[in-house]
């Protein structure tokens, strides 16, 4: 077996321009129960020239070609199921028999199942072959309970159990039409008759269970991508918060290299003021609180708050000038009106997000009343130079974060080693190569791996679940292990049918069905009666076959139209307003009247208006090119030559 992967011998196909007829393998072709597991496969046709010795070979190529291509058509266009028709009545007889009757199915392999004509089915025959097979040995017999014995004779036993039973279709040939070949003189050459015809034909069997495959869908595939989707949103709140913070640690540490000390200057005044007035407006939202809503005041505290304690970080000589009492007391009023809000019903905080919240509230603090005065206070603490430039960080919000990493990268270390990524292709060697955040004290260093590793574990989960989800939109080629189309669940009791469901069936898409579903009265994507709105508005309304005498009543006619066609199950009115705009520019034309020789005019005063000044308008645009054209031809005459 060639290795697949990053060997040289490549799997599937040797080379895209290879003229080999199949990509095959074990398991290929309609063996068993199911079809062609490595579909879809290159095709061969014959060609033919003119004293080509044509052989048995090169004619069964050419039915077996377009047989395959309609199969792959039916396969990979419109899928298994039944198109139409195939209903399964009870037999007006009564007892073990249903009747199919005359529809069309597609199984899984594409081949075409028909019912030209309607058929009874014995259930209790299909019963007793289910029996005998191994697959049904864990069905119950419908007629192993005694029936009960009346002066009248037997009756069926109300008190049996009721087994229900499935009943499948399948597509089967078989070869008819034998004919003797002629002699050919070949020693070896048999004899014997051959089949000329392959009838295409159906048999029906019954089941225990529902087999009816489920193919993978969209949000299949994403779930084998990416998970459990309860876990998927707590490390996608975890990366949120995450990144958010890393973003911030990120922009102070860099303002920290440029300067060490938190100073508060004259252009930081205005994004004070404005921090103020946003906190104010958050606040205010709070009466009614939600998550929303808090998490919008909370960013205010972090930038007002962050601002105020780089303020109060400056010297008192060196501060602009600043109404610092009134914005003490609009943070403290905020941090006051936040704290209460997050306890609030219908405030749902992540738990990360909530111990960044808590951390914050904390390192604002109550801000000291003689800020105007007061003398500068030292950043003592690499958390208190942080938090100056927008940065919260303590112990504990160290100590969850660094904890919220490690869960989001334990996420992702199991589904990178197994997930298919074909497009992300550093995806896993970026991964592979973060730090992990050290435990202990916060320092430079620390916070420098937990800015990097947070936002690098945090993007990467986006890119997974990015890659994931982009990934399942591309739908898969289907397999075949199961060439039966479900068409009924049959219900029996004591040897009698007595109820048959048929929507345990799969339905195959095609238009002529979307029609007949959509044939609902006042239903807005009816297609019926889109099409009748259609047919009164250009051929009822416009007066049937007869030539158009009197445009202006055709053109009321088609206001009318448009009038029914814009009913109140209309999706948008856009296409309708267009469509008054026409009716609009046509109305003039319609009210003008015929002029009668020697009668003199008799257009209507308003059209004539209109097309005075639209001739007003073109004549002054002539004149004004004319006039250009005019001028280049004499800046053109004085060059020289």
């Amino acid at each position: 077996m060639s290795n697949c992967g990053c060997k040289k011998t490549p799997c599937g196909c040797k080379s895209a321009t290879t003229t080999a007829a199949v990509v095959s393998g074990g398991g290929c072709g309609c063996g068993g129960g199911g079809c062609a597991t490595c579909v879809p496969r290159a095709f061969m046709r014959p060609r033919f020239f003119a004293g080509q010795l044509l052989t048995e070979d090169d004619l069964a190529l050419l039915g077996d070609y377009v047989v395959a291509k309609n199969r792959l058509h039916n396969r990979s266009l419109w899928g298994p199921g039944v198109v139409c028709g195939l209903d399964v009545h009870c037999d007006p007889c009564g007892g073990g028999n249903v009747i199919v009757q005359p529809g069309y199915a597609i199984n899984c392999c594409g081949d075409d199942i028909v019912v030209p004509c309607p058929e009874s089915v014995d259930i209790l025959e299909l019963i007793r072959e289910l029996k005998h097979h191994t697959s049904g040995g864990d069905c119950a017999d419908p007629c192993d309970q005694p029936r009960l014995t009346t002066s009248s004779g037997q009756v069926p036993n109300p008190k049996a159990p009721i087994r229900s039973y499935y009943l499948y279709v399948r597509y089967e040939e078989q070869l008819t039409d034998p004919v003797s070949p002629y002699a050919t003189g070949e020693p070896c050459a048999g004899q014997a008759c051959e089949p000329t015809r392959v009838r295409e034909g159906h048999r029906y069997e019954l089941r225990c269970t529902d087999d009816n495959p489920h193919f993978p869908g969209l949000g299949d595939r994403l779930r084998a991508c990416i998970g459990d989707i309860v876990q998927v949103r707590t490390v996608s709140a975890d990366a949120t918060a995450l990144n958010r913070i890393a973003t911030h640690l990120d922009v102070a540490q860099r303002a920290l290299l440029q300067t060490p000390q938190p100073v508060f200057t004259a252009s930081d005044v205005q994004p004070f003021e404005v921090a103020v007035g946003d906190l104010g407006t958050a606040i205010a939202g709070l009466q009614t609180p939600d998550t929303a809503k808090v998490r919008a005041a909370l960013e205010g505290v972090r930038v007002a708050g962050s601002l105020f304690a780089r303020y109060q970080m400056t010297p008192a000589e060196q501060r602009p000038r600043l109404d610092a009492e009134a914005a003490r007391k609009a943070i403290a009023n905020g941090v006051k009106a936040t704290e209460a809000a997050l306890g609030a019903t219908g405030v749902a905080l992540d738990p990360l997000e909530t111990v960044e919240a808590k951390t914050m509230l904390a390192l604002v603090g109550p801000p000291s009343a003689n800020v105007t005065t007061r003398a500068a206070a030292t950043a003592t603490t690499l958390s208190q130079q942080l938090w100056a430039y927008g940065a919260p960080l303590d112990a504990a919000l160290y100590a969850e974060s660094r904890a919220a990493q490690q869960r989001i990268a334990a996420f992702l270390a199991p589904r990178l080693a197994v997930t298919r990524l074909p497009n992300d292709c550093q995806l896993v060697a970026q991964f592979d190569g973060i730090r992990p955040v050290p435990d202990g004290e916060i320092t430079v260093s620390s916070v420098n791996t937990l800015a990097a590793s947070g936002t690098t574990t945090s993007q990467i989960l986006a890119r997974l679940l990015y890659e994931c989800l982009c990934d399942a939109f591309n739908p898969p080629c289907q397999t075949c292990d199961d060439a039966a189309v479900l068409i009924a669940e049959i219900c029996v009791q004591d040897c009698v049918v007595i109820d048959i469901c048929e929507m345990v069936r799969r339905f195959v898409i095609t238009w002529p069905s979307v029609r007949y579903w959509t044939d609902i009265p006042n239903f807005q994507y009816n297609l019926n009666a889109i099409g009748q709105a259609v047919e009164t508005l250009c051929c009822q309304l416009r007066g049937g076959c007869g030539p158009v005498t009197d445009v202006g009543t055709t053109i009321n006619r088609l206001r009318a139209g448009s009038q029914l066609l814009m009913s109140p199950n209309a999706v948008s009115a856009e296409p309708f307003s267009q469509l008054g705009n026409l009716l609009g520019q046509l109305e003039p034309i319609a009210t003008t009247r015929a002029v009668v020789p020697g009668g003199g005019t008799t257009l209507d005063p308003s059209v004539e208006r209109s097309i005075s000044e639209a001739v007003k308008t073109a004549v002054a645009g002539y004149e004004s090119e004319l006039a250009s054209l005019r001028a280049e031809v004499a800046r053109l005459a004085g060059r020289p030559a």
